[in-house]
């Protein structure tokens, strides 16, 4: 079997992060979303894929208090700080849990229809080159491609961009899927997707992590469920000037 790659240089977006490029991988992110929505294909591709929509936020808390409930009494020795971290991580999902009902219903309502999603849409995994008719951008690292709402891909690239680099990427893509006829609602309800996403895959962390620790004793994932606790801690709208509604 003969494999043939497209050479796109060393750096990803990660690393070359000029204007120009960053605005010629937004440009992919809106033709891959627009193109793909409600695709004839897309059930397939959430059969063989993942599904990174509703089923992925509710069933990943779930799974995942189940989990640190599981380890009120943890298989191995864990440093002191260990428990307190777990009952903070399992009190912030609970509530994620109770809020559940109002974000599906933000998620049905304006999340928009449901598209082919890269699944891991990190600067790093997007390289962008120059050719005659203009920047090129190109997406590696498809291993969690999937189906869902745009939310779910364009949170996690905004969440890994800088906070003065956020306002321009979502008003170009807010313009580029626009031109396809698409309308995003307003910046509050943005947020609340985007946070909702970035707390589902947090949640999806955590159940690997404490699965690993319950039924393996892995050292790592002691250290990971404090990590995830500070991360979630830590989470915050991604858009200025318009906190969670």
């Amino acid at each position: 079997m003969w494999h043939i790659y497209e050479d796109l240089g060393h750096d990803p977006l990660a690393v070359q992060r000029q204007p120009w490029r960053l605005a010629a991988a937004v440009d992919l992110i809106v033709e891959l979303h627009t193109r793909a929505a409600v695709h004839p294909l897309l059930p397939e591709v959430r059969w063989r894929a993942r599904d990174h929509g509703v089923h992925f936020f509710t069933s990943n808390l779930r799974d995942a208090i189940a989990a640190l409930e599981a380890l009120a009494s943890p298989p191995r020795d864990v440093p002191p700080e260990f428990l307190a971290s777990r009952a903070r991580l399992l009190h912030r999902l609970r509530g994620l849990l109770e809020d559940a009902p109002r974000r599906v219903r933000v998620m049905e309502e304006v999340g928009g229809p449901d598209t082919l999603l890269h699944g891991d849409l990190w600067p790093k995994n997007v390289f962008v080159r120059t050719a005659a008719a203009g920047p090129r951008a190109r997406l590696i690292d498809w291993d969690n491609v999937g189906a869902g709402p745009f939310s779910y891909d364009l949170s996690i690239f905004l969440y890994r961009c800088s906070a003065e680099e956020r306002p321009l990427i979502l008003q170009r893509y807010r313009e580029g899927v626009e031109r396809a006829g698409w309308r995003l609602p307003g910046n509050g309800e943005l947020n609340l997707l985007f946070h909702t996403a970035e707390s589902a895959r947090c949640a999806h962390c955590v159940v690997w992590a404490a699965m690993a620790l319950l039924n393996d004793g892995a050292e790592w994932g002691i250290g990971q469920l404090m990590e995830f606790d500070r991360w979630l801690e830590a989470l915050r709208p991604p858009l200025p000037d318009a906190m969670l509604p």
